[in-house]
């Protein structure tokens, strides 16, 4: 377990110096790769600037529900509201505490959550695949092109966590806390609702298909409808709010 910490710490020392050095040293344009990020009208990170350097893209919704809400913009264009509300929520709890600062607490939250993926990564692989050496799955993780996203402002790491988290104590058969992870694992990514289905194979693995589909052990699969749970609570935000419950299937990022 150490191990892992100590290879999880020397790959965020490694990514971000080096993401910082590149930054400065190629004194890298705005990005532009969407039409609607403009130096004029889209905040972009400073490059010289350690911290801010993660909020890039996408941070840019998860920071603008965290300072201004969910809303729509009268030009029928861009909408925050494609973003799911826990990692913004988290943010929001981190940052009043550093003060304001919320570029840092999304920075520390993913940097957190990357952590304790790796460490229930690894105590699944040693409890459930015992034959796998468990450092080598994560070693790949961490070295894939894109694994930087769990280092910027974006809810990949929470969801990891939240998503290695469920299948967990799912194959420990403890299905309400399995339940609960998912729940929240809904409310952090879109993906989260499916996170319902490594309970429900677990749950009929262990009773069996005939067992289940007696009424008398419906109950049973009560853990199995607390990811969709979640889902729905955000659309029922968006009815609420918005009027329209399906806001994040027909609601684009950008023209």
């Amino acid at each position: 377990m150490k191990k892992i910490i100590l290879i999880v710490v020397l790959w965020l020392v490694i990514v971000n110096v080096f993401g910082f050095v590149v930054l400065n040293r190629f004194n890298l344009e705005p990005d532009t790769a969407y039409t609607w990020i403009t130096p004029e009208s889209f905040p972009v990170a400073k490059n010289s600037d350690f911290v801010d350097m993660h909020n890039r893209w996408d941070s840019y919704w998860y920071l603008d529900i965290v300072n201004n809400g969910y809303y729509l913009r009268t030009d029928n264009t861009l909408a925050n509201v494609v973003f799911f509300p826990l990692y913004p929520a988290l943010i929001k709890i981190l940052g009043t505490i550093l003060v304001g600062n919320f570029v840092l607490a999304g920075w520390i939250l993913s940097m957190i959550f990357l952590l304790l993926s790796c460490v229930y990564f690894f105590k699944f692989l040693k409890e459930f695949h015992p034959e796998i050496d468990p450092e080598l799955p994560i070693i790949l993780m961490l070295i894939f092109p894109t694994a930087f996203f769990f280092n910027v402002i974006y809810t990949e790491s929470v969801f990891l966590f939240l998503t290695i988290a469920t299948f967990y104590y799912a194959f420990k058969k403890n299905f309400y806390l399995a339940g609960f992870i998912a729940f929240l694992g809904a409310l952090a990514h879109s993906n989260g609702v499916f996170l319902a289905l490594p309970i429900l194979w677990k749950i009929v693995e262990m009773n069996g298909w005939k067992e289940m589909l007696m009424p008398k052990n419906w109950l049973k699969l009560l853990p199995v409808a607390f990811a969709p749970i979640g889902s729905f609570l955000f659309l029922g935000y968006d009815f609420w709010k918005f009027g329209d419950p399906f806001l994040f299937f027909n609601r684009p990022l950008a023209k």
